[in-house]
C-alpha cells in the first residue's frame, strides 16, 4: 500500500486515453487540477488493456506538467546549500533530481488493486500557495496524502512537495542529501545520483521494487 501511495504521490499521479494537450488543467483552481489529473491517472492504472510500458508513457507525459520540479530540486539541498554551487553544479544536479523522480514510480504501477482517492477543499495559504488534502482508501485502511502546491502570478498551480502520512517527500531527500554532504562533497552527491539515474533507467520487470 505505501508503495502505491509512493507511486501516486511522486508521479503525480488521466479519459484513459486523454494525452497531455487534451488535459487542459492550466487555468483551473489547486483543487480541481489536482482531482482531474488523479483521477485520470486512476483509469489508466485501472485500464487492463493498456500495457505497462504504455501506462508508464502516459503518466509521464501527464505528471511532467503539474510539478514544480526545479523548485523540489532546491529545496531538497535547502538554500545554504544550493546557493554555494556553482550555475553548472545546480543545473546538473536539477537535471538528476528530476530523472530520479519521474522513474521513481515505475516499478510500482502494478501494485495498485481497489484503492479510490478521496479528496478535501483546498485551504489557501499566503504567498500564492495551497494545500489539498486527500485520502487514499482502500478496504483494508486509508493513509492521507497532502498536496503542497505553488502559484506564480499568472501562473497554473504546481506541486512543490507532498506529505504522506505527515512524511515530506522534500524533507525525506533533505535527510538523505545532507547525510550525503556531511560525509562527502557535491561531487559525491552526483556522482551518487547519476548511479541510481542509471539504475531507475534499467530495464525492469513489471512489479519488481528498487526504490
Amino acid at each position: 500500500m505505501k508503495k502505491l501511495v509512493s507511486c501516486l504521490a511522486v508521479s503525480l499521479l488521466l479519459h484513459s486515453f486523454a494525452s497531455a494537450k487534451e488535459l487542459k488543467t492550466d487555468h483551473m483552481n489547486a483543487h480541481d487540477m489536482l482531482k482531474t489529473r488523479l483521477d485520470a491517472v486512476l483509469e489508466i492504472l485501472t485500464n487492463s488493456d493498456l500495457k505497462f510500458e504504455e501506462k508508464d508513457k502516459r503518466i509521464l507525459k501527464i505528471v511532467t506538467p503539474i510539478f514544480n520540479f526545479p523548485l523540489m530540486a532546491k529545496l531538497t539541498l535547502g538554500r545554504t546549500q544550493w546557493e554555494g554551487l556553482s550555475k553548472q553544479e545546480q543545473e546538473q544536479f536539477t537535471q538528476l533530481f528530476i530523472k530520479h523522480l519521474k522513474h521513481s514510480y515505475r516499478d510500482k504501477l502494478t501494485l495498485y488493486t481497489d484503492q479510490t482517492i478521496v479528496f478535501k477543499p483546498a485551504v489557501i495559504k499566503k504567498k500564492g500557495r495551497a494545500e489539498v488534502s486527500t485520502e487514499l482508501r482502500s478496504k483494508e485502511n486509508s493513509l492521507s496524502i497532502l498536496y503542497l502546491l505553488w502559484k506564480q502570478k499568472d501562473k497554473p498551480w504546481r506541486v512543490y512537495d507532498v506529505q504522506i502520512q505527515g512524511v515530506s517527500v522534500v524533507s525525506t531527500y533533505r535527510a538523505q542529501f545532507k547525510e550525503t554532504l556531511q560525509k562527502g562533497t557535491i561531487d559525491d552527491l552526483l556522482k551518487q545520483l547519476e548511479e541510481t539515474v542509471d539504475k531507475d533507467a534499467a530495464p525492469q520487470k513489471p512489479g519488481s521494487t528498487t526504490h
